[in-house]
């Protein structure tokens, strides 16, 4: 009984040692060599292909809930700058004011409110709105800070509202992100572009042959002149399209990956994006920090 015994112990550590050397030879032929490239491995998206001859433009459709979105994030029409660089909005020339006469102190809880005039280059006011204007009230001391309503009025004016959370010292921030003109920028890329980045799509075929397109959510930026694939991402529901390959079918799509960012600004563009410098309004903390150099606030009761 004891011999029997021993037997069987050896017969399952022999099998259990031929299993596991079984899965490391399985392994090691199927693991891929990192010095050949290899197309990404299977996406799920690639199961729902299907192919289509319609017009690319046809195929984009806004959905209902991307376009509520949009008009929430409604941004002032702005004319533009008419090729003149010195109109865009500049943040050493713009200007402002406290709305109202100043306090020798603030009471915490209330509001700190100023009125912001951007000008362009020439220190010429603004006469429309657009611009992104960034405020913050900050506390050097307590390492505190709090960011500030901007409101525009769209007539070149802004009204900025500061919420008092401390008492203490108070110091205002405020940056142009982005000049109106340069937000004309983007609101046109926005548009007229849908795209501004491509993917590659990879292929393999049954006999393995391999063959790579370019993949984008806008089928116009695939650069396809005859019929396009279209797939739905399994996790969002959304349409993707990639340029039929030459020779192999939709479904054999195996992988994609980023490619590189499309050029789709023009040199005019890119000067209006890059105009701003650091952004910040240098005259904010001089006229803040008038009087006694502080901005208290007191506690109410």
């Amino acid at each position: 009984m004891v011999a029997f015994t021993g037997r069987c112990k050896g017969d399952k550590m022999l099998t259990v040692g031929l299993v596991i050397l079984v899965w490391i030879l399985y392994f090691k032929m199927s693991w891929p060599d990192s010095t050949i490239f290899r197309p990404p491995a299977p996406r799920p998206a690639s199961k729902s292909a299907s192919v289509s001859t319609e017009s690319p433009s046809l195929l984009y459709s806004l959905p209902q809930e991307l376009a509520n979105l949009t008009h929430l994030l409604f941004w002032p029409p702005t004319p533009g700058d008419g090729g003149n660089l010195l109109s865009s909005t500049s943040p050493q020339t713009s200007t402002y004011h406290l709305r109202g006469p100043a306090q020798a102190t603030y009471a915490l809880g209330g509001y700190l409110e100023a009125i912001l005039v951007a000008r362009d280059h020439r220190g010429k006011p603004k006469t429309h709105g657009g611009d992104l204007f960034r405020a913050q009230l900050l506390s050097p001391d307590l390492k505190a800070g709090v960011p500030g309503d901007v409101q525009d009025l769209e007539n070149g004016t802004y009204l900025l509202f500061f919420p008092l959370l401390w008492a203490g010292q108070a110091q205002v921030k405020v940056r142009l992100i982005h000049s109106s003109e340069a937000i004309g920028v983007l609101r046109r890329i926005w548009r007229e572009k849908r795209a501004t980045v491509d993917f590659r799509g990879y292929f393999r075929g049954t006999t393995g042959t391999e063959e790579t397109v370019i993949c984008n959510v806008d089928p116009q930026a695939t650069g396809a002149t005859g019929p396009i694939c279209q797939y739905r991402d399994v996790d969002s529901g959304e349409l993707w399209f990639c340029a039929q390959p030459p020779t192999l079918p939709c479904n054999s799509l195996v992988g994609h990956s980023s490619g590189h960012y499309l050029n789709v600004t023009t040199l005019h563009d890119e000067a209006l994006l890059a105009w701003c410098g650091d952004g910040l309004l240098a005259i904010l903390a001089e006229i803040f920090l008038c009087s006694e150099g502080v901005l208290l606030a007191r506690r109410q009761g």
